[in-house]
């Protein structure tokens, strides 16, 4: 793939508490630039209010496993005019800077406007964000939210992971700068064979699985719904043994370990809080069944991850995640109405009910449609002809 101009050098940036989707995202897509030969580094701003040491470990484990060039930052403040100047220095031979959510894109908009104050740049200085989907519910999100709308007009391009974030976000519709540019993943690759994964997964957290294994991966908070699937599982009422295992971190994560205790679950249902795992494609390999119960979503990456990795999957009917699904498949019979429970919980029986031959079906069918429209090629070549080039 040739692009129309040297690039000097492209800055990807994003401030962050953990190894998430939107993280994960980035990372592919700084991979897939590295690979067209151009210089490309990460800046990774951790939180420090809400990270923990486990989750920064975790972060920096994955770059340095997948040859990323980065730089690491931390902070006690939402905005500090101390990061600022680190930004502005790493920064400041940089042709694009590529943000990645509304924090991130606070910083990027001084340093445009820095630059073109002191005329520091000797061409104008792009700057792009991806919006990857929604704030996280509370009112200061919302508002800060609220706030990076605004922010965006003055962005040379706006990315948004699907076409309804772009349709139901005014700020976003009627932004002619604005974009729909889906997350892609690679195809997940495992480096010994699946019953060795298991056995080492298994060890690892300490578990004796039992039944299938059902799968939930996310950050362990309101929007991304887990209490959802847990009181879907409350509903379960079947005699096959099931093992569930719920990954990852966040604000919720100790009330809900504390809540489950006094939740009414079958003596078949054997449930594992995993925390924050480091081996995604792994975990996926492991499963039987994904569970997603998110209230809001774009193109979730935990979905292009499940497809890439042939796990058949249920999820909300919500955002970009019907468009993910083939047409030869009925929609409904993998999708539930937001937020509720009861019909989480009988998709998940009836899909329990089906042979393996008709879920491996089923996931050839996903996957197809991944190869189609989520390919690194095709979205990587959008992203330099028309985000960066425009």
């Amino acid at each position: 793939m040739k692009t129309s101009r040297h690039y000097k050098k492209i800055i990807h940036i994003i401030f962050t508490r953990c190894l998430g989707g939107a993280e994960r995202s980035a990372i592919n897509t700084i991979q897939a630039l590295l690979q067209q030969s151009l210089d490309v580094t990460f800046l990774v701003i951790f939180d420090q209010r809400y990270t923990t040491s486990h989750s920064k470990q975790l972060l920096i484990k994955n770059l340095h496993a997948n040859k990323i060039p980065h730089y690491i930052l931390s902070t006690n403040h939402r905005f500090s005019l101390s990061t600022l100047k680190q930004i502005l220095l790493l920064a400041q031979d940089a042709d694009i800077i590529h943000s990645h959510g509304d924090r991130s894109d606070m910083y990027i908009f001084f340093i445009k406007l820095i630059k073109i104050f002191l005329k520091k740049t000797p061409h104008p200085l792009r700057i792009v964000t991806t919006q990857h989907g929604h704030a996280n519910g509370n009112l200061r999100s919302r508002i800060n939210q609220t706030i990076g709308h605004f922010l965006k007009f003055m962005f040379d391009t706006v990315i948004v992971v699907s076409g309804e974030l772009k349709k139901n976000n005014p700020l976003y519709k009627y932004n002619s700068k604005c974009m729909v540019i889906p997350n892609f993943t690679p195809m997940l690759t495992l480096t010994t064979s699946p019953i060795k994964v298991k056995e080492t997964f298994f060890h690892k957290h300490k578990i004796i699985a039992k039944g299938r294994i059902i799968g939930w991966l996310g950050r362990m908070e309101m929007v991304k719904g887990p209490k959802v699937f847990l009181s879907a599982l409350e509903n379960y009422n079947g005699n096959e043994e099931l093992t569930i295992l719920i990954a990852g971190d966040g604000s919720l994560l100790k009330k809900l370990k504390y809540e489950q205790k006094t939740m009414h679950f079958s003596p078949k249902i054997y449930l594992h809080f995993l925390g924050e795992i480091d081996d995604v494609a792994a975990f996926f390999a492991i499963l039987d069944l994904f569970v997603m119960s998110s209230y809001l979503e774009g193109t979730p990456m935990v979905l292009l991850e499940a497809i890439a990795s042939e796990v058949p999957f249920i999820a909300p009917n919500i955002g970009g995640i019907p468009s993910m699904l083939p047409a030869s498949n009925n929609n409904n019979n993998f999708l539930f109405p937001v937020g509720n429970s009861k019909a989480l919980a009988s998709l998940l029986w009836s899909i329990l009910l089906k042979s393996k031959e008709e879920l491996l079906a089923i996931t050839k069918n996903n996957k197809s449609v991944l190869q189609e429209k989520y390919s690194m090629q095709s979205i990587l070549k959008e992203l330099m002809e028309v985000a960066y080039e425009k």
